[in-house]
């Protein structure tokens, strides 16, 4: 049974005022278990990312607008394991940041939502020096002693950055190769935060049901920078060139997941949009993830 999204909101905005015992204020607000939130994605190494081009037609008619070139793929796009955070980065763990590194944020509406509910009004650069405080910060953390998390990055190399486009694709569809949402092919207002769920802002993370693999939020609230140089098509989609992060400002990035005033058709999993680094928004925000490829 799905609740309706508008008491799912309810209930998430009450356990906030409460004092949300999910997230742990001594661990930087970050999930009570042993990996501080983050989820593993095991290698998929038959994936193909974006939606096919003899499911286009079937895509446009669910959606009810034209399915972009850009999104368009046939060809394996291999993705090794990796860890992705279960939520977008709270406005309680980004106040943690900015306390400890007196490092913005740019745009003062970023920290004036409750605790609970993403961060916003981000700019990509911005959620990049929170990945690498993160980094730094379970490196050394005393208060992460013994934590698994801690330990992938301060002895397996591990480290914390934005999702690739394909990373954030593969974790979205939880294991739904080619649904068009995380849990299927039909539209559901009740299924994640978008323009027909009615709620019209963010919601506390986690208020809707989780995808195959326990991430919440991967599917509307905020749309979600990714590290990924944007392309007009995924024919570069393996090259190592899109993960430079030192690229300049006039580079855009890929943005993933659709928001909450975003139309059904940008809140599925293969939707792909862009925005150039220094763009902040009411409805543009982040997750981050624990992987082994070399990052900068």
């Amino acid at each position: 049974m799905r609740f309706k999204a508008s008491l799912r909101v309810r209930v998430g905005k009450l356990v906030a005022r409460l004092g949300d015992p999910r997230f742990d204020p001594e661990c930087f607000y970050l999930p009570r278990d042993e990996l501080l939130g983050f989820v593993a994605i095991p290698a998929d190494p038959q994936f193909r990312i974006g939606t096919r081009q003899s499911a286009k037609s079937r895509v446009a008619t669910i959606i009810g607008h034209d399915v972009s070139d850009h999104e368009i793929n046939d060809a394996r796009t291999p993705t090794p394991a990796f860890y992705i955070a279960r939520y977008p980065v709270t406005v309680a763990q980004f106040g943690v940041f900015v306390t400890a590194t007196g490092a913005g944020p740019r745009d003062l509406r970023a920290l004036r939502d409750p605790d609970s509910q993403p961060v916003r009004y981000i700019a990509w650069r911005e959620a990049m020096a929170y990945c690498r405080w993160l980094h730094q910060s379970l490196v050394g953390g005393s208060a992460l002693t013994g934590c698994e998390a801690a330990r992938l990055v301060h002895d397996g190399a591990w480290q914390v950055s934005l999702p690739s486009e394909p990373e954030w694709e593969v974790a979205a569809r939880g294991g739904q190769r080619e649904s068009v949402f995380p849990w299927g092919d039909t539209p559901d207002p009740n299924a994640a935060n978008y323009k027909d769920s009615g709620i019209e802002d963010t919601s506390p993370v986690g208020c809707f049901p989780a995808n195959g693999f326990g991430l919440h939020d991967m599917i509307g609230n905020v749309s979600e920078w990714t590290r990924s140089l944007w392309t007009i098509d995924y024919s570069q989609v393996n090259d190592p060139n899109l993960d430079d992060l030192e690229a300049r400002d006039d580079q855009a990035r890929g943005v993933r997941g659709g928001s909450w005033l975003g139309h059904r058709g940008y809140a599925r999993c293969a939707y792909r949009g862009w925005s150039l680094p220094e763009h902040r928004s009411a409805y543009l925000g982040f997750r981050v993830v624990l992987r082994t490829s070399p990052v900068s």
